[in-house]
């Protein structure tokens, strides 16, 4: 942004005042209106104790909005977001919500406020001083859950060599891991995306190997898979039958090395989502 002429600044900035320089557009979720309502929202969810919603109906203000947050709404939203993973049990989520919070939540509250002006310390505090309760409950629950090597996102791309031009399809597991319980999803597509298929998975691991069954939302088929952690890759091999598919064809993979996705933006949601739902489905056992 430019100005025509300086009298335009010293009449609405001062006389040294400027405004030139490049501006952020705001996304139209983010904007005034539509970020108070999106909140209010969210509140009124977290309030009826409907985690999954709020947490589905807060994350994307995060992901979509923060280049445009003030320093104290993205203080609000981390700590009301952390405290909403807490509540669906994603620990080691809610921690990295709150990241940029841990050195100040581990100090005393002077210390917390050091080179702080007095203008802006108090609001600083409140923040972190939030941001230490649920820093504390969610570190118990990472150390009381232990390693979790299969929880993750998983995936492996089917592309056709002889028709660079053409869509690839594919095959993406979603595993969320507790203690050695493994719950999860998985949705897959041929090249040029001719056929699509998506399904569950549950299963149990057992150090660096897993038993899972994966069942098929298209076909109605049931099969027994078995996964090897390799490093930062899952060896996926699928094996015998539990129930015949009886109303399609499925699409899973037999024999792959699915590579492990880094768990940002919209993937991020999508895990949430899905340990959000193996959360409540392991509650109602």
């Amino acid at each position: 942004m430019t100005a025509n002429t300086s009298a335009q600044c010293k009449e609405f900035c001062g006389y040294n005042g400027d405004f030139e320089g490049r501006y952020l557009k705001l996304e139209h979720e983010c904007g005034r209106g539509n970020l108070e309502r999106t909140r209010n929202e969210f509140k009124r969810l977290y309030q009826a104790k409907d985690y999954k919603a709020a947490l589905t109906t807060l994350s994307p203000v995060l992901t979509r909005c923060l280049r445009t947050l003030a320093w104290e709404e993205e203080g609000d939203i981390r700590n009301d977001l952390a405290v909403t993973q807490y509540e669906n049990g994603l620990y080691t989520e809610c921690l990295a919500t709150l990241d940029k919070y841990i050195e100040d939540a581990d100090k005393d509250d002077n210390s917390a406020i050091d080179g702080w002006t007095p203008v802006l310390a108090d609001r600083h505090l409140a923040i972190v001083r939030t941001a230490r309760t649920t820093i504390a409950s969610c570190r118990r629950n990472v150390n009381d859950g232990g390693n979790k090597p299969f929880d993750g996102e998983w995936s492996a791309t089917w592309c056709d060599k002889s028709n660079p031009e053409a869509d690839c399809g594919g095959f993406n597991l979603g595993l969320v891991q507790r203690g050695n319980r493994l719950c999860g999803t998985y949705d897959s597509a041929r090249v040029r995306l001719s056929q699509i298929d998506g399904g569950s998975v549950l299963g149990i691991a057992k150090g660096d190997s897993a038993v899972l069954t994966i069942e098929s939302e298209r076909s109605g088929g049931k099969y027994i898979a078995h996964a090897m952690l390799d490093g930062d890759k899952l060896h996926w091999r699928l094996g015998g039958t539990v129930l015949k598919a009886h109303r399609d064809i499925d699409i899973i993979a037999i024999d792959e090395r699915l590579d492990k996705r880094p768990l940002e933006g919209d993937l991020a949601l999508k895990h949430a989502e899905i340990a959000a739902d193996c959360q409540a489905q392991q509650g109602n056992e």
